[in-house]
């Protein structure tokens, strides 16, 4: 059964028995998925864990499939069953994460839980919204944000100190002592 079957069978209320989607290391074209489909599925289906790690490693402006859209996100602020989103390596970038961080806004249902963002190309930018975000209050225990540029640009430090005072557990890759050792690892990690 391919991701799109899926995401069409979820047409009819609630078609889908599925708890649980890994569809990591895919190339999606948004001509085969776009991404009204994903957010349906996200709508409609029961899933409490949603995987789709690495699936847009051709960009979106070449044809790959858009993770982080408007749809996604009013799908996502919506969804009171999801609580694991699992999007490393998809190279959202910081325009990527402050529209995924519109999932937090006040006004939203979402109960997510965990968020992986490892490797995503987020710089001090995209981790300024994430604590902006979060501020707000949160259900989110768990925040993975490895592999990115957090600590590169002035500011960086602070900002993941900030996010271990809003979220119970932050991995940055990293033991929390070696993180203001960690500029070269999160360099070589995004070659």
């Amino acid at each position: 059964m391919t991701l799109m079957t899926l995401c069409r069978g979820t047409q009819a209320p609630d078609s889908s028995k599925l708890e649980m989607l890994d569809v990591s290391f895919n190339n999606y074209r948004s001509e085969n998925l776009g991404s009204g489909a994903l957010a349906q599925l996200i709508s409609k289906s029961r899933l409490t864990c949603l995987k789709m790690e690495v699936v847009s490693s051709i960009s979106a402006g070449h044809g790959g499939c858009p993770i982080v859209t408007s749809d996604v996100v009013l799908a996502l602020r919506r969804n009171t069953r999801l609580r694991e989103l699992w999007l490393s390596g998809n190279r959202l970038g910081d325009a990527g994460v402050e529209t995924l961080m519109q999932v937090f806004a006040p006004g939203g249902h979402s109960c997510l839980q965990v968020l992986a963002l490892r490797s995503n190309l987020i710089h001090t930018r995209g981790l300024q919204a994430i604590n902006r975000a979060l501020w707000t209050g949160t259900r989110l225990r768990t925040l993975l944000i490895g592999g990115n540029f957090l600590l590169t640009e002035p500011g960086g430090n602070e900002g993941v100190e900030a996010l271990r005072r809003l979220v119970a557990h932050v991995d940055t890759g990293l033991p929390s002592f070696l993180d203001s050792a960690a500029l070269m690892v999160e360099h070589v990690a995004q070659m």
